[in-house]
């Protein structure tokens, strides 16, 4: 168990250091950077400004955990006070994401703790949880993979269904008719796209790295398909990789990458430092990021897994949220209940 231990610790600390190494040529501090809103493809600076007028730091995180083995989707305040419930029935839920204006909160709704391969809802509801329905039924989605994607002005929501990879399919909240279709542009490494971001200008997905073969993500600009490969500092390693999220100005995005967190500008700014975010202990990992509105912070899962005394096998396993600053300092636990995944903030 000890040897194990060490095997961790060591693991965790040659990973950490090869990442600093390789992005340490940048200078800037994403903290003094992010939060300004960008222009983008379907609407206008001023349009982004208006979705977000009312919104800052102090809203809600959303999250899905566990009640009576059942997943359900709460709310909670940064602080960690005042969560709240906010699905009661007995289907299961993941993948809540707000919409711009905190208005609204679109999720996945599924029959059981296992959706591969089954038919999952696409819902919405309002913040406080009233006027739970259904945008679109029994859609092919892998909730691993990507969750929903909101356009500026909250009126359609964006998902990569199973059988077409490439594409991300716009249904429109008021009918559930499908009005929009996103594609990966012919000429860039992606195959698979997970997400669009919130200015509807970039795609984000995955494909093989050209070179080594090797499953890697990155972003691609809507406008003349110019894609950046997010992984080329980790070309040569395989790595378990999570999906992209957006900050809010889509400027910068968030990925997991094995135990710990990368936050990197979404094309490579100039002047861009990108940060790796550690664990705080060594049978710790992070996932799961999300941006706060102004880009300052971030929401992620902290999940923990403590070996019991029969051996390694036997491990009890407690996933929280934590928030803490976009450079990874003042990290602070807002969740208890050791079941929560899905942020977003």
């Amino acid at each position: 168990m000890r040897n194990e231990r060490m095997r961790k610790a060591v693991g965790i600390t040659v990973l950490a250091t090869v990442a600093a190494a390789i992005l340490s040529g940048c200078t800037a501090d994403p903290a003094k950077v992010s939060g300004q809103p960008s222009r983008n493809q379907d609407g206008t600076r001023e349009d982004f400004k208006n979705a977000m007028q009312d919104v800052d730091d102090t809203a809600r995180i959303v999250y899905a955990a566990m009640v009576n083995d059942v997943a359900q989707v709460f709310s909670v305040q940064p602080d960690g006070e005042r969560s709240i419930q906010l699905t009661m029935d007995a289907k299961y839920k993941c993948r809540p994401v707000w919409s711009l204006d905190h208005k609204q909160i679109a999720f996945f709704r599924y029959e059981s703790d296992r959706p591969v391969g089954e038919f999952v809802d696409l819902m919405v509801m309002n913040a406080n949880g009233s006027d739970v329905r259904v945008v679109k039924p029994r859609l092919k989605v892998d909730p691993r993979a990507t969750r929903p994607s909101w356009n500026l002005d909250g009126k359609i929501l964006y998902v990569q269904e199973k059988d077409f990879p490439s594409v991300l399919f716009g249904y429109a909240l008021a009918d559930g008719q499908q009005t929009d279709t996103v594609r990966l542009p012919k000429k860039t490494f992606l195959t698979q796209v997970n997400s669009l971001s919130p200015d509807s200008a970039w795609i984000a997905g995955s494909g093989k790295d050209p070179v080594s073969g090797l499953l890697h993500i990155g972003t691609v600009r809507r406008q003349d398909g110019k894609d950046t490969d997010l992984m080329k500092p980790f070309s040569k390693m395989p790595l378990h990789i999570g999906e992209v999220v957006w900050s809010y100005d889509s400027q910068y995005v968030a990925f997991e990458v094995d135990k710990f967190i990368i936050v990197m500008s979404s094309y490579y700014r100039a002047g861009f430092r990108a940060k790796p975010l550690m664990p705080m202990d060594m049978n710790a990992e992070l996932s799961a990021p999300a941006f706060s509105p102004s880009g300052q912070y971030l929401a992620c899962i902290t999940q923990k897994t403590k070996e019991g005394v029969l051996g390694a096998g036997d491990q009890e396993v407690r996933s929280d949220i934590w928030v803490m600053s976009v450079d990874g300092k003042q990290p602070h636990q807002i969740t208890d209940s050791g079941t929560c995944f899905d942020p977003h903030w």
